[in-house]
């Protein structure tokens, strides 16, 4: 999609908003600032029993964000056109588009994974979803040059003889992880009351280590669940737990994401659905050695 076809496309669906949107474009290709204060003139949060501009409530500093999603939304008319936009056919084919660069980045990223840290010539689909899902939330931040996969493949565990729950080292990342769900941080939780992310991590923390302590995770679902906690820990800290409780749920085969509750079954239908990876493709995939 080119700028012109782009701009004839806002004019149709933004309407006397168009001029906004534009300039919302180009300041985010270019970094500026003035797009944060731009969308926060959009927004309107609840106050009570009615709704105000953003720019009174307690964003207007630009402090973390303490309210939950349910008391925040688009002003009209930009909610409704937004919508429009993003349901142009040209605006969706551009997406499937951008999706599908990243399921192929996905898929370089989860085939050298699974040759250095299995010796495997194929990745599971765990593995690929896994590395789908981390560039759709995260980009390719970390991982274009194997930064965190080659600080995860340095950890030494124990001989394969031993399971793992039964070694001291695996089981030493386990608790890390644990730890770290439960720990509730205060700049990673939502003020605005009742459940959020860590509320939903902490669960996930004793399930996934109930899970490990039954010899139901291996060795290489506790590396790639590493990665993503290494990922969370560097991230936004308003989004590191849902970060992780979506990169856990993965690796793990279960776990709760946004309030959602997927068990090992559902999991396994949702991946079993999804289909198959294009073996084809992965005879072109070239891997970085290791430094």
């Amino acid at each position: 999609m080119g700028r012109s076809e782009l701009e004839r496309i806002v004019g149709e669906t933004m309407g006397d908003k168009a001029g906004d949107f534009i300039l919302l474009i180009d300041e985010s290709i270019a970094g500026q600032d003035a797009r944060l204060a731009r969308v926060r003139s959009w927004q309107e949060v609840r106050q009570g029993n009615r709704w105000i501009d953003l720019s009174e409530g307690e964003c207007a500093t630009g402090s973390k964000r303490s309210i939950a999603p349910v008391g925040l939304r688009l002003k009209s008319p930009f909610r409704e056109r937004i919508v429009t936009f993003l349901q142009h056919p040209t605006v969706v084919r551009a997406q499937r588009n951008l999706i599908s660069r990243s399921g192929k980045v996905a898929l370089e990223r989860a085939a050298c994974w699974a040759r250095t840290a299995r010796n495997a010539s194929h990745p599971t689909f765990q593995e690929y979803l896994f590395f789908f899902d981390y560039l759709i939330q995260n980009g390719d931040s970390f991982t274009e040059r194997n930064t965190l996969q080659s600080a995860v493949l340095t950890i030494q565990f124990g001989k394969d003889t031993l399971s793992a729950k039964d070694d001291p080292a695996v089981r030493q990342k386990m608790v890390q992880i644990k730890e770290w769900l439960e720990a509730g941080f205060k700049n990673m939780r939502n003020a605005g009351g009742g459940r959020d992310h860590a509320d939903y991590a902490k669960e996930n923390a004793a399930k996934w280590m109930a899970r490990f302590d039954e010899g139901a995770v291996t060795k290489d679902q506790v590396r790639l669940a590493y990665i993503g906690l290494l990922r969370a820990m560097l991230g936004n800290n308003q989004w590191a737990y849902t970060a992780m409780n979506r990169r856990g749920t993965v690796a793990f085969g279960t776990g709760i994401v946004n309030g959602q509750n997927y068990d090992a079954q559902r999991l396994r239908e949702l991946v079993n659905d999804a289909g198959a990876i294009d073996e084809s493709a992965l005879g072109s995939v070239q891997c970085q050695r290791r430094q």
